[in-house]
């Protein structure tokens, strides 16, 4: 946000986040939890966000400059009265207190309402395809502070792949574990303390905010490509097809039988994935996906064709499959989002909502990364396949040259031996 008569690099490329740091120095800030707000003690293992230009020295002028910017923040309302988000994460002086920690809980609470609108839920899984391993609740931040997020990463991460913050730039604040879940021990027998189910019991996760900068902000090397990405190539979908079948323990067939309208289906009773012949490529590997959600998700619950649970099991099964099948470059919008509208987005609780959004990004996740490590196991396979047939030229190629020179030698000889005249018969 950039208001008139002041503008970041006028002041050498100081940033809000770079005096919010010098302030967190000066007060030895601490750590809180991201729900209650309660101070967490520092941790040596905790990396704290990276600011541009550390270097520099805040002199009096920039720091009344970027007072200034933080009182016109400050002194600006929403529509309802409320704190803006750019109002709760500028805190007081930079600072961010227990309550504004409160207040940036329930503000993200209100705008979960936001993705029953389809495009906005579109926004979530298209980011989410982008950078899978973020959870749901710091894709959501993101979005909030920057609707058409790219690509993320900290600023150590961005000089790391050999390009460079743009000067003046604000990053965007996003969720960071601080302190890790600890397993609780019972003081007396120094045991792990079991719950009523026999598994132990952990502390809860402590949280901190970091800054990242989206990859419209950074300037330098090209940005890395997608490890796998269907081209169209016959032979690439055959490796991807064959990636997905590895990455599911259900039997995968085809099945000509369908009716005309059932794209395919899963069957918990022998687990087994049926799939429509005929279909494109996109739309088998999309099917397969959400079939493979189901086998994953959904294999045992009492959920009936039309009710409540069978509709949000709907829309987990194909939000996974649009999230997966855009990580490796296929689109299925015009499809998928029709389907999601059919069962109801918008008639989700807020209880539902956020649920299928928690689970549609970890489910992803976890598929990508294992559909990417077959897929990494096939291309190593198919490389040392092209290998050995090299190296079976090149010996083949070697022998040749050797019997040709065998025989030009032998040729050479038969022509320079002396000849012999025939034994004259008569005496």
């Amino acid at each position: 946000m950039e208001r008139a008569g002041f503008n970041f690099n006028d002041y050498n490329g100081y940033t809000i986040e770079k005096y919010q740091q010098e302030v967190r120095k000066a007060n030895n800030m601490e750590t809180r939890d991201m729900n209650t707000g309660q101070i967490i003690p520092d941790s040596p293992e905790i990396t704290k966000g990276s600011v541009m230009n550390t270097e520099d020295i805040l002199s009096q002028q920039q720091a009344q400059a970027v007072k200034d910017y933080e009182s016109g923040i400050l002194s600006e309302k929403s529509a309802d009265g409320k704190k803006t988000l750019d109002q709760i994460l500028a805190g007081k002086n930079g600072k961010m207190d227990a309550q504004d920690f409160k207040d940036l809980g329930q503000y993200m609470k209100d705008g979960i309402s936001k993705y029953k609108d389809s495009e906005t839920y579109k926004r979530y899984l298209d980011f989410a395809a982008k950078m899978p391993h973020y959870s749901s609740n710091n894709i959501r931040l993101i979005l909030e502070q920057n609707p058409q997020a790219g690509r993320v990463a900290a600023y150590g991460k961005w000089k790391s792949l050999g390009r460079q913050v743009k000067k003046g730039e604000r990053g965007l604040k996003i969720w960071a574990l601080a302190v890790p879940p600890k397993i609780l021990v019972d003081e007396k027998t120094g045991k792990p303390i079991l719950d009523d189910k026999g598994n132990q019991k952990m502390t809860d996760p402590k949280f901190r905010l970091t800054t990242v900068f989206d990859e419209n902000q950074t300037v330098g090397e090209p940005l890395p490509q997608l490890v796998y990405e269907l081209t169209g190539d016959v032979n690439n979908f055959r490796n991807l097809f064959e990636a997905l079948s590895q990455s599911t323990e259900a039997k995968v067939s085809f099945d000509s039988t369908l009716a005309e309208d059932i794209k395919g289906f899963y069957l918990p009773e022998e687990n087994t994935i049926h799939l429509a012949t005929g279909m494109s490529q996109e739309h088998t590997v999309k099917t397969l996906l959400h079939e493979m959600t189901h086998r994953e998700l959904h294999s045992q619950n009492n959920a009936k064709f039309g009710d409540d649970l069978y509709k949000q099991q709907e829309l987990e099964a194909e939000s996974v499959a649009y999230v997966t099948a855009k990580h490796f470059g296929i689109d299925s919008s015009d499809y998928s989002f029709g389907y999601l509208n059919s069962w109801g987005l918008d008639n989700l609780s807020y209880d539902q909502l956020e649920s299928t959004m928690k689970t549609v990004q970890s489910k992803a996740n976890e598929m990508i990364k294992k559909i990417d490590g077959n897929l990494t196991k096939i291309k190593e396979k198919e490389l040392n396949k092209v290998e050995q047939a090299k190296t079976v030229a090149k010996e083949k190629t070697a022998q040749q040259v050797a019997q040709t020179s065998q025989n030009s030698l032998v040729t050479s000889e038969a022509q320079n031996f002396p000849k012999v005249s025939s034994p004259n018969p008569k005496i």
